[in-house]
């Protein structure tokens, strides 16, 4: 068999023009998606779709606060199956999940091609877009698992993460750092509802009556979404400090602790209505996002 005399594709006569043109093809055709109007519509729905899950959470957090457990889990994987049990539930979260799915990429997308390639790619709005997208991104999976028929407990998932970690002092101090980092999250929900920091995102279009549900749903929702992420953290941080893997668990454990302190029913239950206001707030994201 012959065997070429070039070794690295940049020495073949052309080999460079070639790797360029295949390059300038590739970002054009990423360029392109991410300025189709369909891939657009398709991703807006995605945000409808978070809104559907915010929503549940919030009721189901609702009834746990006034009436006790309902043997639902207070967290996505909770409402998500709430959904799946509903008529033509699987459809909803099937398309739900490509919605969200596209919303994800969307969100990547928006480093090279979208705003916040246009703000110079400051290292903070690359990391807020890389987390967006990795959480619509996550949402996603769950919602097509539930949607075909499987399912995930996202508490014993957080727990199995962090036990390998908790055996020695350098894996404490990751997970440490994570609970951390989910308590700083929490706070920037908390902060970006009390200053409305939210408005720049969205554009009314000058209707008042509907800038007046976003300010109203937006406040009281990242609020309650801020407390909730910061219950997490509290929660994965202990973990870290007790070397206790079963102290690693997520938002439905967060909610429980949460309804075990003096008046935490009531406590729970105006959680769970800001969760509701901010599904209202996601969906209306749906149409006024700045895309």
């Amino acid at each position: 068999m012959a065997t070429s005399v070039y070794s690295d594709p940049m020495d073949i006569p052309g080999g460079s023009d070639s790797l360029e043109r295949a390059f300038n093809k590739a970002h054009d055709a990423v360029e392109d998606a991410a300025d189709n109007r369909w891939f657009e519509y398709v991703s807006r729905v995605g945000y409808v779709m978070s809104g559907l899950v915010h929503a549940m959470i919030g009721w189901i957090c609702l009834r746990l606060g006034l009436w006790g457990n309902s043997g639902e889990s207070a967290d996505q994987s909770g409402a998500l199956a709430s959904y799946a049990e509903a008529p033509a539930g699987a459809a909803i979260l099937i398309i739900g999940g490509v919605a969200m799915a596209a919303l994800s990429f969307m969100y990547l997308l928006d480093i090279p091609f979208g705003t916040v390639g246009r703000a110079g790619r400051k290292a903070f709005d690359i990391a807020k877009a890389l987390g967006k997208s990795a959480v619509y991104a996550a949402l996603a999976l769950t919602a097509l698992s539930f949607g075909l028929g499987g399912g995930s407990e996202s508490g014993s998932a957080a727990e199995e993460a962090a036990a390998p970690f908790l055996s020695s002092m350098l894996g404490r101090g990751l997970v440490l750092a994570v609970g951390l980092a989910i308590i700083a999250i929490g706070v920037y929900h908390a902060h970006k509802g009390v200053t409305r920091g939210f408005r720049k995102d969205l554009d009314p279009a000058g209707d008042h009556r509907v800038s007046a549900v976003i300010d109203k749903t937006g406040l009281v929702g990242y609020v309650a979404k801020g407390i909730a992420l910061g219950g997490v953290g509290i929660m994965v941080a202990w973990a870290a400090i007790s070397a206790d893997s079963d102290k690693a668990r997520g938002m439905d454990a967060a909610f429980d602790e949460m309804r075990s302190l003096p008046a935490g029913g009531i406590l729970l239950a105006a959680v769970g209505i800001g969760f509701m206001l901010y599904g209202i707030y996601s969906v209306l994201r749906a149409k006024y996002q700045q895309m």
